[in-house]
């Protein structure tokens, strides 16, 4: 938990006298809440999804999304509401307790991608390890295939590709067509009896 978080909290509480850890939509809630968002972004400079990290901490459902749209709801709600103007002017925030908060929400979030990089290269890693240990055998004319294409430049092993695929498929059409059988094909129109 924030120590920042908990004193801006506790004295808006003690100020309110409401709870702004309760899940509800009452209006006063709403407003109190949008106070304390406004204070800890604008005035400490704290990053909207670690303001919703700390509000989820003490039970209260939120989001950075719902932290965004409080801050900026917020001088709305100040505009009607001199409770609310009294309470912000209450928190004077010298520039030495400030932190940078943003570098640390950047500073954890590099930590979880790093987390994250590092379960996907020990899976890798593990990956790899296992198909080392299964080595492809070829049959003896599987080899003899493979050392044909030896030395071959990737534009001769590619003519050769296209040149045994289309000798397989000429194979395949012989067989459908039974061709290796002569046959006699008769033309419908006939030819004329004329000596050429």
């Amino acid at each position: 938990m924030d120590k920042n978080f908990n004193e801006v909290t506790d004295r808006i509480i003690m100020m309110s006298g409401i709870d702004i850890f309760k899940n509800t939509r009452v209006n006063e809630y709403i407003e109190v809440r949008a106070l304390t968002c406004f204070i800890l972004h604008k005035k400490l400079h704290m990053g909207y999804s670690k303001i919703a990290r700390n509000f989820k901490s003490n039970g209260k459902k939120m989001d950075h999304a719902t932290v965004i749209h409080a801050v900026k709801r917020y001088p709305i709600y100040r505009s009607t509401n001199n409770k609310l103007k009294m309470m912000e002017s209450c928190f004077k925030i010298k520039k030495m307790d400030l932190i940078n908060y943003k570098e640390i929400d950047q500073i954890i979030f590099l930590q979880e991608k790093c987390k994250k990089i590092q379960k996907k290269n020990r899976e890798l890693k593990k990956n790899i390890h296992e198909l080392s240990y299964k080595k492809v055998k070829f049959t003896t004319d599987e080899e003899k295939l493979l050392m044909m294409f030896d030395g071959l430049s990737k534009v001769k092993v590619e003519e050769v590709i296209e040149k045994v695929n289309l000798l397989k498929n000429s194979w395949t059409w012989k067989e459908k067509k039974n061709i290796d059988r002569c046959e006699i094909i008769e033309s419908s129109s006939g030819l004329s009896d004329r000596a050429y």
